[in-house]
């Protein structure tokens, strides 16, 4: 099954699909936080969890529900012309990106005010 479909599929409240997109969304966020460990060590020793956890806590908010739809993915995929299969894939992976980067700024402003300002 293609991205489109998965996305499309959670949206509405397939729950196979959207399991599969938190696995997807989940694989992005742990990558890019492993990109990002000498720039943020200091936190990332702050934090001492999995990788796996902070990448699955900094997706969680996509995943919330209302009326048995994923509204933040609703919201952002419906706003969007995507006519190719690789701008879906562009498009949640930046997405997952901006969520990853909003949870760690929201860590360093938790462990100590003054960091949240970096």
């Amino acid at each position: 099954m293609v991205l489109r479909e998965i996305i499309i599929r959670s949206i509405a409240g397939d729950s196979d699909c959207e399991q599969k997109l938190i696995k997807k969304c989940s694989d992005f966020a742990e990558a890019y936080l492993r990109m990002r460990i000498k720039q943020d060590l200091y936190l990332f020793n702050l934090i001492s969890t999995s990788l796996k956890s902070i990448a699955l806590d900094c997706v969680a908010e996509l995943f919330e529900t209302k009326e048995g739809k994923l509204v933040s993915l609703e919201n952002y995929f419906s706003g969007l012309a995507i006519t190719r299969e690789s701008e879906y894939h562009t498009h949640l992976r930046r997405l997952v990106f901006s969520k990853v980067n909003e949870t760690l700024f929201e860590y360093y402003k938790s462990f100590d005010p003054s960091l949240g300002k970096i």
